[in-house]
């Protein structure tokens, strides 16, 4: 358990690292093989600096397409959308400002710090720090400025009650059914929804490795 605890602890930190470092204009990684972090080397030349608009960037998200970028964080409480020229090339990265974009997630979240969206991009989801997730509704598929919040049962999930501790992460399976939130205390939570990306309808059952 103790070197388990240690590894998920190291992996989160170098993912959120190589995170702030990529969204503060500093560091672009290539990876030699797909999906492998430890194939990663750095591509000089191609910094893209999000602090005009969020200055503690937390989350990062793109569109399926790779065409657009969703970033959050807690300085501005703010979601903020920007369009890429070359899918998933962030040396082609743009920001025009418009009603909604940014997209403030005060009245929901004081300190977010991850988001995911359903895999038809109507869906927008943020996890913040006190244990909560806060799911959105976009009627245009991965358009912030089409983003609206209503409070439901369990809209925001509460975390806290599962077990979570200050959730720093957050991802769902490609069909929907199962979340994912890593949290502060080097845990990996599965929940289950019975309805794909709708987190009214999350659950969370303890079992070996659940939570990780």
């Amino acid at each position: 358990m103790q070197y388990k605890s240690y590894f998920v602890k190291q992996q989160k930190y170098l993912l959120r690292l190589v995170v702030w470092l990529c969204l503060s204009g500093l560091y672009l990684p290539q990876l030699q093989a797909q999906f492998d972090v430890t194939q990663a080397t750095y591509v000089p030349g191609n910094p893209f600096s999000v602090g005009a608009q969020e200055t503690n960037p937390e989350g990062i998200a793109f569109s399926n397409d790779g065409r657009r970028m969703f970033v959050v964080g807690y300085a501005s409480d703010a979601v903020s959308q920007y369009e890429l020229s070359t899918p998933f090339d962030i040396a082609t990265a743009s920001f025009t400002p418009a009603t909604n974009n940014p997209f403030s997630i005060a009245n929901q979240s004081i300190y977010p710090t991850d988001i995911a969206f359903s895999s038809d991009g109507h869906k927008m989801f943020i996890v913040e720090a006190d244990d909560e997730v806060n799911q959105y509704e976009l009627s245009t598929a991965f358009d912030i400025t089409t983003a609206s919040f209503t409070p439901a049962t369990n809209n925001p999930f509460l975390g806290a009650t599962q077990g979570a501790s200050a959730p720093s992460g957050i991802t769902f399976s490609s069909d929907g059914r199962k979340m994912f939130i890593v949290d502060a205390s080097d845990e990996v939570r599965q929940y289950e929804l019975s309805t794909a990306f709708d987190i009214t309808t999350a659950s969370f059952t303890p079992a070996a490795n659940n939570p990780f």
